[in-house]
C-alpha cells in the first residue's frame, strides 16, 4: 500500500510574513483494516477530500496527490514519534 495504516496529521503550508513557509495541522484521519476514519477535520477539508469509509482507488489517489503537494503536508504519527520530523516534535505530546 502506498500509505500504510496508521494515524495521520495533515498540516496546511502557507506563506509567512519573513517569506518563510508556515504549517498549521487542521486535521488527523487514520487508515484501519482499508479504511478511512476522520478524527479531527478543523477546516473541513477532508470532507471533500478524503470522506471517510472505505478506502477507495479514488481516496488513495487523492491521499498520494495530498502526500505530494505543495501545499500539505501528511506526516504518520508513528514517524513523529520515531522522531523522523524534528521540525513538529515540540508538537508531539508523550
Amino acid at each position: 500500500m502506498l500509505l500504510p495504516e496508521g494515524i495521520y496529521r495533515v498540516y496546511r503550508h502557507h506563506p509567512g510574513e519573513e517569506g518563510d513557509v508556515q504549517q498549521r495541522m487542521v486535521a488527523r484521519f487514520a487508515i484501519v483494516a482499508d479504511r478511512v476514519e476522520v478524527l479531527e477535520d478543523h477546516d473541513d477539508i477532508l470532507d471533500s477530500i478524503v470522506p471517510g469509509g472505505r478506502l477507495t482507488d479514488k481516496t488513495l489517489s487523492r491521499l498520494v496527490a495530498m502526500k505530494h503537494s505543495p501545499y500539505w503536508r501528511l506526516v504518520n504519527e508513528d514517524d513523529l514519534k520515531a522522531g523522523e520530523h524534528p521540525d513538529l516534535l515540540p508538537e508531539v505530546e508523550g
